[in-house]
């Protein structure tokens, strides 16, 4: 997790929605799995979200905050 002052924004990493990588028994989108979303640091509001794989299977991803 990463802080941005200046702007109000927590930055938050977010990996795979499973351990194992087995994407049959996952239903919807996963849309916040293996992504960077930003929140306004005051009231936690959804200001915006980056999802670099999409339903990963079998692939190893290590988000990182911005610093």
């Amino acid at each position: 997790m990463s802080v941005d002052a200046e702007r109000g924004l927590v930055f938050l990493p977010i990996g795979s929605a499973s351990y194992d990588f087995y994407g049959a028994d996952r239903k919807g989108l996963d849309l916040f799995s293996n992504c960077l979303v930003a929140l306004e640091a005051a009231s936690g509001k959804l200001v915006w979200y980056y999802q670099m794989v999409h339903h990963d299977i079998g692939i190893t991803i290590c988000p990182l905050s911005p610093c």
